[in-house]
């Protein structure tokens, strides 16, 4: 399988758009780390997406913030009621605005649904996070940063009742 986002067309055709670049900074201290990752989409269909996809979490990682860039445009991730967010997130995106919705789908995974992305535009999604840094048998620091979402998260479950963060441009 190719990593990247599920994207939908007007039409619920399916488009697959694939990910660009992947790149995660850490800082450590003390028994915690800061993480910011960063991944990179482009839309080389031709024709406007709503794309999803899957972000895998450690049940230790606390999500602290999220920004979107699509292509010249920042949006800046604000927690919201869950209701309130997926209504605004519906009006920007019937408008015709770029959108982010992020939901919690179970205790380690997060469902982030991407509004207009249009043809030939660049993607990016940057969520920040704190995550418990472990302490192996062997002494040594450990710190789990998934990447990848293994077949048992699939597309098809439904999120929890938890808030949400949406932004719109």
């Amino acid at each position: 399988n190719e990593a990247g986002l599920a994207g939908a067309a007007a039409g619920g055709a399916r488009r697959g758009v694939p990910l660009c670049a992947l790149s995660v900074d850490l800082h450590v201290v003390d028994c915690a780390a800061r993480m910011v990752m960063v991944q990179e989409f482009v839309n080389r269909s031709g024709e406007p997406l709503e794309a999803t996809y899957a972000f895998p979490t450690v049940a230790s990682c606390t999500i602290s913030g999220l920004k979107l860039r699509i292509d010249d445009r920042t949006i800046t991730g604000v927690v919201k009621p869950k209701h309130q967010a997926k209504q605004d997130y519906a009006a920007a995106t019937a408008a015709g605005y770029g959108a982010c919705l992020v939901e919690k789908g179970g205790e380690d995974l997060l469902r982030v649904r991407v509004g207009e992305i249009q043809p030939g535009a660049r993607v990016v999604v940057e969520l920040e996070g704190a995550l418990d840094v472990q302490v192996d048998a062997t002494g040594a620091l450990r710190v789990v940063v998934p990447t990848e979402v293994a077949s048992r998260f699939g597309l098809a479950g439904r999120p929890t009742e938890q808030s949400e963060m949406a932004a719109q441009a």
